[in-house]
């Protein structure tokens, strides 16, 4: 229904639940492949609404534009594939100091096998395993279509 409503059901189009903390990457309305996710805490959420891929990098080092001493501060972080959907650094891209993803990881949680950050959402970017970013990142491009609700 969603992408009927966005006239987006030719083409690739990735849509996330921000309720489910999934996303799925469809192709002309078919289902191709879904991963868990972990998208934008409280204070930093993920912007709902209608998006396309316009820039991709793949390395990049992400820097934090918040100050040392900031709640938000993260050190210079490499990130291995990189997806901008939204101004402002929203992102689709791999996050390798999380160990879990799935409902309830946009919120504080215990995250076992993952890094210092690992614990809290995300700051509106959203979260993938690193080998399902290198596929969503081999299998899709520039201007596709991003609904996120």
């Amino acid at each position: 229904q969603l992408m009927q409503y966005y006239n987006a059901t030719a083409g690739q189009v990735i849509v996330v639940s921000l309720v489910e903390q999934t996303l799925r990457l469809y192709q002309d309305g078919k289902l191709v492949k879904a991963f868990l996710i972990t998208s934008g805490q409280f204070a930093k959420p993920s912007p709902p609404g209608f998006w396309h891929i316009f820039l991709r990098q793949s390395p990049t080092v992400f820097k934090s534009s918040e100050p040392k001493g900031s709640a938000f501060w993260y050190p210079d972080t490499k990130i291995n594939y990189a997806m901008e959907y939204h101004n402002d650094g929203y992102y689709f891209h791999d996050s390798w100091w999380r160990y879990y993803y799935g409902p309830g990881t946009n919120f504080p949680h215990y995250d076992p096998g993952g890094e210092q950050f690992a614990g809290t959402g995300s700051h509106g970017c959203i979260n993938m395993q690193q080998d399902q970013a290198a596929w969503l990142y081999a299998n899709t491009g520039y201007g596709t279509a991003v609904i996120m609700y």
